[in-house]
Formats: C-alpha cells, structure tokens, sequence
C-alpha cells in the first residue's frame, strides 16, 4: 500500500526471481481523476517490468521511474510501494529457504 496524494494506493506486485520485477497493477487509489488516476494506465506502470529491484526508483533519486507530470507525489507513492513490497517478498522468500 502506498500513500498518494488522495490517499491509500493498493498495488500488486509480481516477480520474476528474486530481484526482477514481472508487473505491478494498481488495484484501487483515490488519486485525482485525469492526473494521479494516471498511475493506474500502461504507459506508468508498464515501466516497471524487468526492472530490477534496485532500479525501483524515481528518475530524480537515480532510479529508471519517470514521474508523472503533475502527479509526483503519485508517482512516488506507487514507486516506494512497489520497492518496498518487493524488498519485503524477496526477504521473505529467503527466510523460508
């Protein structure tokens, strides 16, 4: 879950292995219509897929993440979901090996 500008942002997140993001999918968020809504489209969350976990991350703060353009806090709350959420399964799988 991510915190966005209109509040909770819930994200699936799947992997490849243990360090390579398969595709995220925004499930519901409250984000602005015509704006943040935006993070739930192709053309933001597409940009995810194969990256590595480490690259998760907005273009500015050295990641591979293009914000969207009137939507940072937006973009940013998805990007540190999907980072965490993924740092955390990885985590777990190697736990439990």
């Amino acid at each position: 879950v991510g915190k966005g500008y209109g509040g909770d942002i819930d994200i699936l997140v799947g992997l490849e292995d243990e360090a390579t993001i398969k595709g995220i999918s925004i499930i519901s968020s409250l984000e602005t219509p015509g704006l943040g809504s935006r993070i739930a489209e192709s053309p933001f969350t597409d940009k995810f897929t194969g990256l590595n976990i480490d690259d998760v991350a907005l273009r500015r703060d050295g990641g591979q993440i293009d914000a969207i353009t009137g939507s940072t806090i937006s973009s940013r709350a998805v990007v540190d979901a999907v980072r965490d959420t993924a740092m955390e399964k990885v985590k777990l799988l190697k736990e439990s090996e």
